[in-house]
């Protein structure tokens, strides 16, 4: 169970598949007494008299994202209470047969986060919204970037979606003893790279890799950087 933010934008992320958490929520809002208005069981989407809960597949297998809105904006209320019914649910796992049939309306996303080469620059290619992408990216950096020296999270935007990471590049680690030897340099060292992420589409975003200096990265470096990213996000 954790908290994600982008802007205005809150929602929870639940360790349980989608059609699990979908039957949480339908107990959820009976054990509420909420006047439900409308129910879409493929979309995971319920109206009720005091606003909006939905169900969706996170950015990880067996994950989903729930989201409590009243006219676009986020109900802290009802997000507080789905995290305390979850908190308290220690296995979703064993949820109705209702649920476990569900999932197969709500799938997980199918599509995988994409590497691709376009005029002579790499980039990563994620099937999920800028909002989502960047919130989930910000908190794996958080917790992958954390190595002082060596792979570090120096800072992020939410306003530009944006990071700026120190990172030894493949180029650095893989060099070998005799081109230590030439240069007398037997340190590794870490480049300044800026993560850019920028809408393309509805539900596609990209993710590109510049360094902040004057030498450019090498496309090698780019390419395994990027790798990286998507598999923080995988």
């Amino acid at each position: 169970m954790a908290r994600r933010e982008a802007g205005e934008q809150r929602w929870l992320l639940v360790g349980a598949m989608p059609g699990v958490v979908w039957s949480e929520i339908n107990d959820f809002a009976a054990s509420r007494g909420l006047d439900v208005l409308s129910r879409n069981d493929s979309r995971g989407v319920l109206e009720t008299d005091q606003g909006r809960i939905s169900v969706s597949p996170g950015l990880h297998q067996g994950e989903s994202e729930v989201r409590c809105e009243q006219g676009g904006v986020p109900v802290e209320g009802c997000l507080n209470a789905l995290e305390r019914r979850f908190e308290q649910r220690s296995n979703l796992a064993s949820a109705t047969a209702s649920g476990l049939a569900a999932q197969g309306q709500m799938g997980q996303q199918s599509h995988p986060p994409r590497l691709e080469q376009r005029d002579g620059e790499w980039q990563l290619a994620l099937p999920y919204s800028l909002e989502r992408a960047w919130a989930e990216l910000s908190a794996q950096l958080q917790a992958d970037f954390s190595l002082e020296g060596r792979r570090q999270l120096v800072e992020q935007d939410a306003g530009s979606h944006s990071f700026l990471v120190d990172y030894i590049p493949f180029s650095e680690r893989s060099r070998g003893v005799w081109a230590s030897l030439a240069s007398m340099n037997f340190g590794e060292e870490s480049k300044r790279v800026r993560l850019e992420l920028s809408r393309q589409g509805t539900n596609q975003t990209l993710v590109r890799a510049r360094a902040t200096g004057d030498e450019a990265l090498l496309a090698d470096d780019e390419r395994e950087l990027l790798e990286r990213i998507g598999g923080l996000l995988r």
